[in-house]
């Protein structure tokens, strides 16, 4: 098999594998797409979709910094659900084909993807913190959402709010900033990590 041939298999195997796990969302959960889970998932669809798509061309600088983003987008996925989320979950939401695909695999696949095939040098040193953009536009939309116009989310045990560590009305301001603070902190450095890892030369 060559490079070529097992690179396109993997990213099938991310795009397939975000399809199955979003696609318990249809017909009648799409409110569900509240959740910082289920819009970056849908992000790598998408994206790798496009990068489908391209096929064999040249990737621009753009891209590249682009997909760096893209992959720690959904490694805070990956990370926020294992340390803060996977210990309160139920066994039933646990032990589910969704919850695997979404936290687990796809983000898996897409860091294993970004190991073997992110060129070297794409980097800024700013990108780090471009790429909290995504992080930073979703966390003011649940806050709207959430802390102003009181929209209730369904079978949600901190509705109006997506995650516990969001729950203003809970935990109080100081306690969503000291959250906050460190899950941004945590994606900076990761950022910075993969910025280091991509300039090294082996």
């Amino acid at each position: 098999m060559t490079k070529q041939k097992g690179l396109f298999l993997l990213r099938l195997a991310i795009i397939l594998s975000g399809i199955i796990g979003l696609a318990f969302l249809l017909p009648d959960k799409l409110y569900k797409f509240t959740y910082y889970t289920n819009i970056s998932n849908l992000l790598v669809v998408l994206f790798y979709m496009y990068l489908l798509y391209l096929g064999n061309k040249p990737y621009s600088q753009t891209i590249w910094r682009l997909k760096g983003g893209i992959t720690i987008c959904i490694t805070l996925t990956f990370l926020v659900y294992a340390i803060l989320l996977a210990p309160k979950a139920k066994p039933e939401d646990f032990y589910h084909i969704k919850n695997f695909t979404l936290h687990y695999i796809v983000p898996i696949l897409t860091i294993f993807d970004w190991l073997i095939s992110d060129k070297k040098g794409q980097y800024k040193k700013s990108d780090p913190f471009l790429w909290t953009v995504v992080p930073l536009i979703y966390c003011i939309f649940s806050l709207i959402k959430g802390f102003v116009f009181h929209i209730p989310i369904p079978e949600e045990p901190h509705s109006p709010y997506p995650y516990f560590f969001i729950n203003i009305d809970k935990y109080g301001w100081n306690g969503f900033f000291t959250y906050f603070t460190a899950i941004l902190v945590l994606y900076i450095l990761l950022g910075y990590i993969m910025v280091f890892v991509k300039r090294l030369k082996k």
